[in-house]
C-alpha cells in the first residue's frame, strides 16, 4: 500500500507542477485537498488487489479480474 500511495504522489506533484502550465487556478488548500483525497483513494485498490491475491493463484489473477469485470 505504502509503494502505490508513493506512486500516486509522484504523479500529483507532477500534476501539481504543471497546473501552471494549464492555466489551472486553485488555491493552496484545494491543490492539498485534492492530493490527500487522490493518495488516500489509492488504498481502496490496494485493499482489492490484496483481496483478489488471497482468492486466486499468480497465474489466474489476471483472468479472475478480467471476468470480473466484464459480469
Amino acid at each position: 500500500m505504502l509503494m502505490s500511495m508513493l506512486f500516486v504522489a509522484i504523479v500529483m506533484v507532477t500534476m501539481v507542477a504543471a497546473a501552471p502550465v494549464g492555466h489551472l487556478r486553485l488555491g493552496a488548500v484545494q491543490l492539498l485537498s485534492l492530493s490527500m483525497v487522490n493518495i488516500l483513494g489509492a488504498m481502496p485498490f490496494c485493499a482489492l488487489g490484496l483481496f483478489i491475491g488471497t482468492l486466486a493463484t499468480g497465474k489466474s489473477a489476471p483472468a479472475l479480474v478480467i471476468c470480473s469485470i466484464c459480469r
